[in-house]
Order: C-alpha cells, then structure tokens, then sequence
C-alpha cells in the first residue's frame, strides 16, 4: 500500500487502531544504539498490555510518526517521550497520539526482539559512554 508522506501518521494510527502491527524504516539516529538508521521497526498495537516508563513507542508528531522511550510522565498527564541518543527534556506525548508499542526490530535481515532488558542494557550502555565523554570534554 502507498501512502502519502502527508497521510503517513493518520494512516498508522488507522492501521494499529485496527488491531494490524506495522513495519516502518527507521531514518534517524535518535534512538541509537537500540534503533538505527535504516532498521525496521515493527510497531504494533498497545494492547491490553499498559504502557510504562521504558517502552519504546511510536507516536504522531504532526504527519510524521517519531519513535521514543518513555521516561515518565509529565505534570500535565501526558506522557515524556525522549529519543536514546538524546539529552534534555524530551517530548511531551498525549496518550491519543501513541500509534503503537515498538515490539522489535528487523536489521541485516535479522529480527530482534525490542525486550525490556535488550532496551535498558543498550540505553546504560549510551549513558554510562555519554558520561565518559562528557568527563573528557569538561563537561561534568
């Protein structure tokens, strides 16, 4: 199916509604080192299954459809979305905009489950490097 890159969120927010998962390429590296650029994200339904600080989703941001971890929630309910390779506040979410859960990814051919321990290894690991890094530069 084709899709209009203007139709693009509107149309995964269909689709996941609907109860169907959805593979869509990864183009940037804010979820680097768990998500690539060019690794095939497969987003499916949230299902019965509540989010929580942690899971990686995917969510409307005008017609794109960015995919973040939650980090928490934010004082005004919504939900705080910050990329891995990403400092800072991040993205306040409301729940409506959440297309779908990031169950796994596809990469070399390969497919990788996108499981909670294979996540919080792959984001210390990016922490404890960016720390290093920030030491060496004078930063902290």
């Amino acid at each position: 199916m084709k899709v209009e890159e203007r139709e693009l969120s509107a149309t995964c927010a269909r689709l996941t509604g609907a109860g169907l998962a959805l593979r869509l390429t990864a183009a940037s590296g804010c979820m680097v080192p768990t998500i690539r650029p060019g690794d095939l994200v497969l987003i499916h339904p949230v299902g019965a299954r509540p989010l929580a600080a942690g899971d990686v989703v995917a969510f409307r941001r005008g017609e794109q459809v960015v995919v973040h971890r939650l980090v928490g929630v934010a004082t005004s309910g919504e939900w705080q979305t910050r990329g891995d390779a990403e400092a800072g506040e991040g993205v306040p979410v409301k729940g409506e905009d959440v297309v779908g859960r990031v169950e796994g990814l596809e990469r070399g051919g390969k497919r990788l489950p996108l499981t909670p321990w294979l996540a919080a290894r792959a984001y210390g690991t990016l922490r404890r490097w960016a720390g290093r890094v920030s030491r060496r530069v004078g930063l902290r």
